[in-house]
């Protein structure tokens, strides 16, 4: 139902054209304009960002653009739908992590810590700073690097419980790594994670 109702309120929002930075990122960026999915042509696509370097490369987030382009050539609808599902994979995850939170709070129970969960993620889905998130296209960088530190938060998350209990809690904590790294490559701002 959440999920439904952001994508329903976020739905006309992806006829909207390509916006400010989305020019310079990938319409007039020719490296992601790829039309195959050849290991070399994705690479080059992939260290494309300007300004790039080793840190500021952005890989997966290039990556995704030019797989959106091997897709959809520079239809804006179709990046938007992909920051759209980004956006909403980002709800659960915020739904998840805040759910969890509250379980171990003790004062909710179970069924008001996920009712609490539902109101806080639905409120941060729909809050008005999210719309340049969700439909300005290269704004994807920001989001999927959300995606990853959510992810990595939950993991640690998980792991410290563990470790609290007494139980193996390394898997969790070596799946940290792996997920803040994806953050960083998605964007920079990932590193807040650590």
């Amino acid at each position: 139902v959440l999920l439904l109702l952001v994508a329903g309120i976020y739905w006309p929002g992806l006829r909207g054209p390509f916006l400010f930075d989305d020019f310079g990122t990938i319409v007039d960026n020719k490296a992601i304009h790829v039309t195959s999915l050849a290991w070399d042509v994705l690479w080059r696509a992939a260290t494309s960002f300007d300004p790039g370097g080793v840190l500021g490369a952005r890989p997966l987030s290039m990556a995704g653009f030019a797989l959106n382009h091997v897709f959809g050539g520079l239809d804006p609808w179709g990046y938007k739908l992909v920051g759209l599902i980004v956006h909403l994979a980002n709800v659960v995850l915020v739904l998840l992590l805040t759910r969890r939170i509250l379980g171990l709070l003790g004062t909710f129970t179970p069924t008001a810590a996920l009712r609490v969960s539902f109101v806080v993620a639905f409120v941060w889905a729909v809050h008005p700073l999210q719309v340049s998130s969700v439909l300005y296209v290269v704004q994807r960088m920001e989001t999927l690097a959300a995606t990853f530190m959510l992810a990595t938060l939950l993991c640690y998350l998980q792991a410290r419980v563990r470790q609290m209990e007494g139980r193996r809690a390394w898997p969790w904590l070596a799946a940290c790594l792996p997920l803040a790294l994806l953050g960083v490559l998605s964007k920079e701002s990932g590193v807040l994670v650590a």
